[in-house]
């Protein structure tokens, strides 16, 4: 399928790949196509057990695979790739870039932000992030639950969409803080409601 899709998209110059386990299966097939291959690590741990395992097997040869190896922290790049590869002409770091000037504390924005929410002073949590496996939502709603049976009126809002954002609905409802769990989906304004 990879051979097919660069056969019919000469466009492609770049592949730019933020997944490392399985992108040494088509790197190579994108090379073959004389596409550019960039490989980026965010990460510094597999987990544990056999997943891990097949993930750790299948990246090992990314570093000799990929064009340019970049990573967006020191650590992402020695896990993945070494420190004789990251002072090779191939190593990039590109740490993430953040204005932290829009997420600044000020009261006014804390009081604007809750009053959009419909919040008094209650204690309030939030969460940006895709409902995917890898945001571990289920453990963050196991989490809260903890923390209502401390503070009854606390809030949970979780900022994003995702294909697991039914499973946490119901998980919510099922440990019975599901009227403390606001979803408000994707937005623009996350540095305000932060």
């Amino acid at each position: 399928d990879w051979n097919n899709f660069f056969y019919m998209h000469p466009e492609y110059k770049v592949l730019h790949s933020h997944v490392r386990s399985y992108a040494s299966l088509y790197l190579p097939v994108a090379k073959k196509h004389g596409v550019k291959t960039i490989i980026h690590s965010h990460n510094t741990s597999n987990g544990t057990g056999a997943v891990a395992m097949a993930k750790n097997a299948l990246q090992y040869p990314l570093k000799k695979q990929a064009d340019i190896l970049m990573a967006c922290s020191t650590e992402a790049g020695r896990w993945l790739y070494g420190e004789k590869a990251m002072k090779s002409d191939k190593y990039i770091f590109l740490p993430n870039a953040v204005d932290k000037e829009r997420f600044s504390y000020s009261d006014e924005k804390r009081a604007a932000g809750r009053k959009a929410l419909g919040f008094g002073d209650e204690f309030v949590i939030g969460h940006v992030g895709r409902f995917s496996e890898a945001k571990n939502h289920e453990f963050l709603i196991e989490i809260f639950a903890k923390v209502v049976e401390k503070e009854p009126d606390a809030k949970l809002v979780l900022i994003g969409e995702g294909a697991l954002q039914r499973a946490t609905a119901e998980k919510a409802v099922g440990l019975g803080v599901a009227d403390n769990v606001i979803m408000t989906g994707n937005r623009n304004d996350v540095p305000e409601l932060l």
